[in-house]
C-alpha cells in the first residue's frame, strides 16, 4: 500500500493506496473514459475506449463487437466479461450508483462516434450477470453529451454537468431520475443567478455529505484555435436554489482535467475534496500533454485551502499518472475505486482503492 500524511489545520489526514485485484480470470484491455459502478459489492466497468480487445480472435468478432456494449465485472477474485447486443458501445459516457444495487448510465459516443442521449439502468441478476435496461423519457429526453460529469444527489437522482456534443461544449446542468420500471424524467436546472462555471468537459462533480450541494473542480475547454485550456477553479452548486458559487481558494493549485474526485469528511466534520489522477497540461484537439500530477490534491472546503499530498511509494506502482480513468466512491469500503486510464503504469488487470482517514 501507499501511505502519506498531510498537515491540515488541527489534524493530520492519511491517504492510503491499495491494490485489490489478482491475476485470475480474463485479462481486460487497457480502458479509458469508461464508467465504473459498484453493485452488490462487485466492481463493474462499462464501455470506454479500448486500444485492443483481447477476447476477439477474428475480424468478424471485432466487427460484431462494434454494435454492443462491453462490460467487465470483478467479483473480488477474478474478472469476467459480457457483451450486450441491445446496448450501444459507448465511450465518454457518465454514470453513478443510485442505490447499492442499481446504477444509471447516460450518454457517450456510440460505435459510429455519434453522441447519444441514451439512459440505461444497470443492475445484476441473481446469477451475477450485468443487466442493462434502456429507459424511455416520460417527457423531455436527456441531452446528448459525452465527456460530461455526474454524481448522486438527494432523492436518488443523477446530477449532470457540462460535456460535449460535436464541437459544442456546455455548462448546463440536468437531473435524471427513474420514475417507473422503464422510464425516466430529465429536468434542466436553470441557474438562478448569472454566476456559473464556464463551458467545459472532463471535469469532476462530487456531492456534499448531505446531498444538497455539488462541488465542481477543474475540467477543460477547447479554444477556437484548437488549443485546450485546463481549469483550476472550484465551484459549489446548491441544488434547492439552483445557485452556483465560485469558491476562491487561498492556495494556488494546478489545473486538472480528466481526473477523479470524491468527498471525505474528516474528524472535524469538514468536507475534504480529494482529487486524483488527470492531466495538468493542455493539448490541441482535446487531448492530454502527458503532464500528470503525481500527487493527490486535498481541498478543505471550510478553510478553502488546498495541498498536493506527497506520496511515499513502495514496490507496487500507484495509479497516479492516469488520464480519464474510471472511478467511483464506495461507501461500503469508504474508498475511491480506480480502474484504467491513459498511461498505465501497472497491468491492465487491476482495481485500486484510495482510502483517506
Amino acid at each position: 500500500s501507499f501511505c502519506t500524511l498531510l498537515e491540515m489545520p488541527l489534524q493530520q489526514t492519511e491517504a492510503t493506496w491499495n491494490l485489490l485485484t489478482s491475476s485470475e480470470g480474463i485479462k481486460i484491455p487497457d480502458i479509458e473514459s469508461a464508467v465504473l459502478l459498484e453493485l452488490d459489492n462487485k466492481v463493474i466497468v462499462l464501455g470506454g475506449y479500448q486500444d485492443e480487445e483481447p477476447n476477439s480472435d477474428t475480424e468478424e468478432e471485432e466487427e460484431e463487437d462494434d454494435d454492443c456494449l462491453k462490460t467487465y465485472l470483478f467479483d473480488g477474485t477474478k474478472w469476467t466479461s459480457e457483451r450486450h447486443k441491445n446496448s450501444p458501445s459507448v465511450e465518454g459516457a457518465t454514470g453513478t450508483n443510485l442505490t447499492p444495487s442499481k446504477g444509471l448510465l447516460h450518454g457517450g459516443l456510440d460505435s459510429d462516434y455519434e453522441t447519444t442521449d441514451g439512459v440505461q439502468s444497470v443492475s445484476l441478476s441473481e446469477e451475477g450477470r450485468v443487466l442493462l435496461t434502456r429507459l424511455l423519457p416520460e417527457d423531455r429526453p436527456a441531452p446528448a453529451r459525452y465527456r460530461h460529469s455526474s454524481c448522486l444527489i438527494s432523492n436518488d437522482q443523477m446530477f449532470l454537468f457540462g460535456g460535449r456534443l460535436d464541437d459544442d461544449i456546455f455548462n448546463t446542468s440536468h437531473v435524471i431520475s427513474i420514475s417507473a420500471a422503464a422510464t425516466y424524467q430529465c429536468k434542466h436546472l436553470v441557474p438562478s443567478t448569472s454566476e456559473c462555471p464556464s463551458p467545459r468537459f472532463n471535469t469532476s462533480t462530487t456531492t456534499s455529505n448531505m446531498g444538497d450541494k455539488v462541488f465542481l473542480f477543474g475540467g477543460a475547454h477547447i479554444n477556437p484555435d484548437g488549443d485546450q485550456k485546463s481549469f483550476d477553479d472550484l465551484w459549489e452548486f446548491t441544488v434547492d436554489t439552483c445557485t452556483w458559487r465560485k469558491i476562491d481558494l487561498l492556495t494556488k493549485v494546478s489545473p486538472r482535467n480528466g481526473h477523479l474526485a470524491f468527498l471525505h469528511r474528516n474528524q472535524s466534520n469538514t468536507d475534504i475534496i480529494v482529487v486524483i489522477c488527470g492531466s495538468a497540461g493542455a493539448a490541441s484537439g482535446g487531448g492530454s500533454t502527458g503532464n500528470y500530477p503525481a500527487n493527490p490534491l486535498l481541498i478543505d472546503t471550510q478553510s478553502v485551502t488546498a495541498v498536493d499530498v506527497p506520496l511515499c511509494c513502495n514496490s507496487i506502482p500507484a495509479p497516479i499518472d492516469r488520464y480519464i480513468p474510471c472511478g467511483i466512491y464506495s461507501p461500503m469500503r469508504n474508498a475511491m475505486l480506480v480502474v484504467g486510464g491513459t498511461k498505465r503504469v501497472s497491468g491492465p488487470n487491476d482495481v485500486f482503492e484510495l482510502r483517506v482517514e
